[in-house]
């Protein structure tokens, strides 16, 4: 069985929380966390910014950080999960 993994990409504008949430995710067994401008295949954009992931493949998943007031704009917009 090929060892497969996620491919996550973090776009948040909080450098702080862009740090939490990549530490929150680095050594997890199955992701792999790269630069948004890497050239691989992302399968997960993690992002504060409506509208950054415009340039992400259909196929990826945009989980979008939002205050509640503007979740419904971001599931609108197309984020995956907020």
């Amino acid at each position: 069985m090929a060892n497969s993994s996620l491919t996550v990409a973090i776009a948040i504008q909080d450098p702080e929380l862009a740090e939490r949430v990549r530490d929150m995710l680095a050594g997890r067994r199955g992701v792999d966390v790269i630069a948004e401008d890497d050239g691989r295949k992302v399968d997960v954009l993690i992002t504060d910014a409506p509208g950054e992931w415009r340039d992400e493949p259909a196929d990826a998943a945009v989980l979008m950080l939002t205050g509640a007031s503007e979740a419904a704009d971001a599931l609108h917009m197309g984020a995956t999960a907020v």
